[in-house]
């Protein structure tokens, strides 16, 4: 079996032992591919070795082939790309190279073996067996046995490098090109043999060759390998939420924006963007906002890592209008609608749903906290008080992931009344998550407002679920309690630097912290 080649690939020895080209498909791509996951041809050529020219000149021909298929399927899923928020796909372009970059990239490599003779350096070994192939098919063959396209082929390290996929006409076209810088580079090094050094000719007639283009996904891979790792995975780095949101961003700019590769985007293309946002698109302004960060991280790491000069989004902003922040701010729900909610509940909800809304009330823990909950986390003291134990596992067999990492661990100890209403019994005939059959966080929610609905309570981005929590501190404070205690029940982070850096600190004292639930009187809810 021939050692695996750089310049040849997709290529693998199939059962029979003969060069298989096998690649996959885009998943996009599949529908005008017959639905095949991959594209498999068996090289005309008995041949093994891929240093042998028919190797070479199969190989050309399949790639080609198969380029052109993937290119055309690519034609036919943009022209019939729905233009939709909800559904966005991204976009591949088919790489025509121009004449000038042809040219850029024939002179570079004829500028590489010039270099390679001065400094007297080793060749690149996928370089040098391409000219060793080349040579031998000249031998034997002659010099027209040589296509512009097997000439070409000493462009791909560099095309390699430079993320380009050729098609057997820019092969062809490079081929030509090599060709026609022949007699400079013949040239320029007799002059080296001459021991003149000056500069070469080459390198003056020549263009620069194309420079490295930034793809929306070496962007995306920049960010990721800035965060440190997937949270759920690695223990560290950034959930896999937190990433679906880059994803989404990515995908919605290139459906907004077609064809607009991360290097073309400056300030006005970004203000189009933002644009699109606040004018055309239905996103909310909080989502808007959300986007645009997106955009601006990516774009300080892409420019960190050397992807793109600029951050055209670094300046840009979306503004909150005078007032709407306050008309946006979650309130809580006050102790009148507490007891309607309540009875409202009883006779409808489950026994799940119902304790569910009792821990939100009496622990102010946010609704994706509660539904986190394991068995395990119910805990009691030595002195028998019972608590929560948030702590944030990521990559625990059953994953506890708090919005702020550690920094949200707490032990909140449960109210007497919790205990009243039977969240103890749950324990008795579970082992594994505290609500098994729960609804994802989002559909709780919106369970949760639909039930407010009912009783015209919920008002959008006022009177909602999260009120419960909003509630839970105006009880406290209703009650004297501290606001360094009011901070541990909630997992709110304290202000003070000695209070968060020293110590175990007040939420992982869950005794102590009993004295003060105990203060919370909720009698009048059972009104």
């Amino acid at each position: 079996m021939p050692k695996k080649n750089a310049l040849l690939p997709y290529l693998k020895i199939d059962s029979s032992g003969r060069l298989t080209y096998f690649r996959q498909t885009p998943q996009r791509l599949r529908p005008f591919l017959g639905n095949k996951t991959a594209i498999r041809r068996t090289l005309k050529t008995t041949v093994t070795d891929c240093s042998d020219t028919k190797v070479l000149t199969a190989y050309t021909e399949v790639h080609a082939e198969v380029e052109a298929l993937l290119n055309g399927a690519e034609a036919q899923a943009s022209a019939i790309t729905p233009v939709k928020t909800a559904a966005i796909t991204s976009v591949t372009g088919q790489t025509h190279l121009s004449k000038r970059e042809v040219a850029g990239i024939a002179g570079e490599i004829l500028l590489q073996l010039r270099a390679n003779v001065e400094h007297q350096q080793e060749m690149q070994p996928e370089l040098e067996l391409v000219l060793l192939t080349l040579e031998k098919k000249r031998r034997l063959q002659g010099d027209a046995s040589i296509s512009a396209a097997e000439l070409g082929m000493l462009a791909a390290p560099l095309l390699s490098s430079l993320d380009i996929h050729p098609t057997s006409a820019d092969l062809g076209a490079i081929g030509a090109a090599l060709v026609r810088y022949l007699p400079v580079i013949t040239a320029d090094m007799e002059k080296l043999q001459a021991f003149d050094f000056s500069e070469p000719k080459l390198k003056a007639i020549a263009p620069p060759m194309p420079k490295v283009k930034a793809t929306w996904a070496k962007m995306l891979g920049a960010w990721e390998g800035s965060t440190g790792g997937v949270l759920e995975t690695d223990g560290y780095g950034v959930s896999k939420t937190r990433k679906s949101r880059y994803d989404v961003a990515i995908r919605e700019i290139q459906q907004v924006l077609p064809g607009i590769s991360p290097d073309d985007v400056d300030i006005a293309v970004a203000r189009r963007y933002i644009q699109w946002m606040q004018d055309i698109s239905p996103l909310a302004m909080g989502t808007a906002q959300a986007r645009l960060k997106c955009f601006k991280h990516l774009f300080k790491v892409g420019k960190a890592s050397g992807l793109v000069s600029a951050n055209p989004f670094e300046e840009l902003a979306i503004k909150t209008p005078a007032g709407a922040s306050e008309a946006l701010t979650y309130q809580s729900f006050s102790k009148q609608e507490l007891i309607k909610i309540f009875k409202h509940l009883k006779p409808r909800a489950s026994t799940d749903d119902w304790l569910m809304c009792w821990i939100l009330l009496t622990t102010g823990c946010r609704i994706n906290e509660c539904l986190q909950l394991r068995t395990f986390d119910l805990k009691q003291t030595k002195k028998g008080v019972w608590f929560f134990d948030w702590k944030h596992e990521p990559i625990a067999p059953l994953p506890m992931l708090l919005k702020s990492k550690d920094k949200n661990n707490r032990q909140c100890p449960m109210h007497e009344q919790l205990i009243k209403e039977g969240v103890l019994d749950l324990l008795k005939e579970r082992d594994g998550r505290l609500f098994p059959n729960a609804r994802h966080t989002s559909s709780t929610a919106h369970w949760m407002a639909a039930r407010l609905r009912e009783i015209d309570i919920y008002e959008k981005r006022r009177k909602t679920p999260h009120s419960f929590r909003n509630a839970f501190k105006d009880i406290c404070r209703e009650a004297g309690i501290p606001v360094d205690v009011r901070q541990a029940f909630t997992g709110h982070t304290s202000a003070e630097l000695g209070e968060r850096e020293y110590g175990i600190g007040l939420a992982q004292m869950p005794d102590k912290l009993s004295e003060y639930m105990n203060r919370v009187d909720l009698s009048w809810l059972n009104n």
